[in-house]
């Protein structure tokens, strides 16, 4: 029996294979918008990660964060095509190519990234939780935003951030700020994989240089800054993404092999 719900978006016959693995507290359900895109071209399966909404963090006593993708693509019934990971999941996917991770190609949307020359001090943390807690706020605005509640009154807004946080307990954001500080170690420039890294100059994620710091430590990677690109592009900007995922795996497998094209 999987430790990891899979749930099926799409099952398009002869197409690729992609995994889609969410973020720390959120949901699978946060893909149903960009599998509305991919649909067509892709057999879709969202798999409920130990880090969903509402855990408990006991998962963090077990595994490190890439240990539990690698777990998770290891229980699918078929080696995907594409691995397409978001935030949290995306960074972990990080540490689990760097320990070897197979898969023909991967899509990471806005990690988080530790240049290893940047030194882990207070203040780093404190920015940490900042950032942390500023995504926390703005993945909240766009839920409501998604609920015809688009314009909620800022102070109603921080008052759900901070129950949410409070909620979410101090485990949710050490674990965050450890698996940040815990990229500036692995061995990025040994990935042969082709991987596509998107981010933004709105994502928190890749900010303050670390996106050129690492296109540099993983030669494997294209990093892609996208304009309007922000931390839940995926949501936001579902067709646009989609878009740019079709051209990456095109262009890292070639065109997909159907019964017509083979002939």
């Amino acid at each position: 029996m999987s430790l990891f719900r899979m749930h099926t978006l799409s099952a398009a016959e002869g197409a690729r294979s992609a995994v889609l693995l969410h973020g720390m507290e959120a949901s699978w359900r946060g893909w149903e918008r960009l599998a509305a895109r991919l649909g067509d071209r892709y057999r879709l399966t969202a798999l409920e990660m130990p880090w969903h909404t509402g855990n408990a963090y006991r998962w963090t006593r077990h595994r490190s964060p890439g240990g539990w993708v690698a777990d998770a693509v290891d229980a699918l019934p078929e080696r995907p095509d594409v691995v397409v990971a978001h935030s949290f999941a995306a960074s972990a996917t990080l540490e689990a190519l760097a320990d070897g991770l197979f898969a023909r190609a991967v899509v990471l949307l806005a990690p988080f990234y530790c240049p290893p020359e940047h030194r882990v001090s207070w203040e780093m943390f404190d920015a940490t939780r900042a950032a942390f807690e500023g995504l926390i706020t703005d993945s909240l605005r766009g839920w409501l935003g998604r609920h015809g509640k688009p314009g909620a009154d800022p102070r109603v807004l921080s008052g759900m951030a901070d129950k949410l946080v409070d909620r979410m307990g101090p485990l949710a954001f050490t674990e965050w700020f450890r698996q940040f500080t815990a990229t500036a170690g692995l061995d990025l420039a040994a990935v042969a994989t082709p991987t596509l890294v998107l981010t933004g100059p709105r994502d928190l994620g890749l900010a303050g240089g670390r996106d050129e710091a690492l296109a540099k430590a993983m030669p494997a990677a294209a990093v892609r800054v996208e304009p309007d690109y922000d931390h839940f592009g995926h949501i936001r900007t579902p067709a646009r993404v989609a878009e740019i995922i079709d051209e990456f795996t095109t262009g890292a497998l070639g065109p997909v092999q159907t019964k017509e094209t083979a002939r």
